[in-house]
């Protein structure tokens, strides 16, 4: 189930398409009785699996610090020019900002 859930949602690289035809190959070598080579499907399965959800989690972290830093940037690059207020006009709707 975990390889079918990274080749889902965290298919990086296709690490997780990877570990899902490991972890079915792993299932066929079982139902062939070749507890050896289901084994090392298995392993080779589950280490593609935590690769792929490692990947994920730190391509989660690197946008998320990409974002707030672009957002800092934007804030401050704006509000650079020494007023307290700002204006920006979005379709037509003019927002207030404070810049603190």
């Amino acid at each position: 189930m975990w390889s079918l859930f990274n080749f889902v949602w965290m298919n990086h690289c296709c690490l997780g398409l990877a570990a899902f035809i490991f972890s079915i190959k792993a299932q066929d070598r079982k139902g062939e009785k070749d507890l050896k080579a289901a084994r090392e499907c298995g392993t080779k399965a589950f280490c593609l699996s935590v690769f792929a959800l490692a990947a994920a989690l730190i391509l989660a972290v690197v946008f998320i610090v990409l974002l707030v830093a672009g957002a800092l940037n934007l804030h401050w690059n704006i509000c650079d020019t020494n007023t307290d207020f700002f204006f920006l006009n979005i379709d037509g709707m003019n927002l207030l900002f404070c810049c603190v």
